[in-house]
């Protein structure tokens, strides 16, 4: 009779548990969203990417923390990033530029993110007319 009894007990406990594992699984599947983020030149080309060989890879970050890279590939055209609901900034480096876009993500949906590149002309750059900020660009001006 006792053994009836732990049985049924460990039977009930073991379904409870079982039931709570897949409910916390599926509730977490919901809240997942993802980011597809597109980096574009002037002409809207997007940008080749040589993953993780800065400064030819177009470097994807959520605040301070990289996340991916841009598209380097067919397989990797549209490829969505994980990342949590929320809001966030959304950070994308190339060539020594960063464009940030704060975005704001509902759980259990997908987001995409265009962000364009200006070209910066090295004149522009010499005489100080850009406006744009290109780190580790060591320019030596004569005369």
């Amino acid at each position: 009779m006792q053994t009836t009894y732990n049985s049924t007990i460990t039977t009930i406990l073991v379904s409870l548990f079982v039931y709570w594992a897949c409910f916390s699984i599926a509730q977490v599947q919901a809240e997942t969203c993802y980011i597809i983020v597109h980096a574009h030149n002037p002409e809207g080309v997007e940008i080749a990417s040589i993953e993780g060989m800065e400064p030819y890879c177009v470097e994807i970050y959520d605040g301070d923390i990289l996340i991916g890279y841009g598209a380097y590939s067919k397989e990797t055209h549209n490829k969505p990033i994980p990342i949590s609901p929320g809001n966030h900034t959304i950070k994308a480096k190339f060539n020594g530029m960063t464009i940030e876009q704060d975005v704001s993500i509902a759980g259990g949906t997908t987001q995409g993110l265009t962000i364009t590149f200006n070209r910066v002309e090295i004149n522009d750059l010499l005489n100080g007319s850009s406006q744009e900020s290109v780190h580790g660009l060591r320019l030596w001006k004569f005369g």
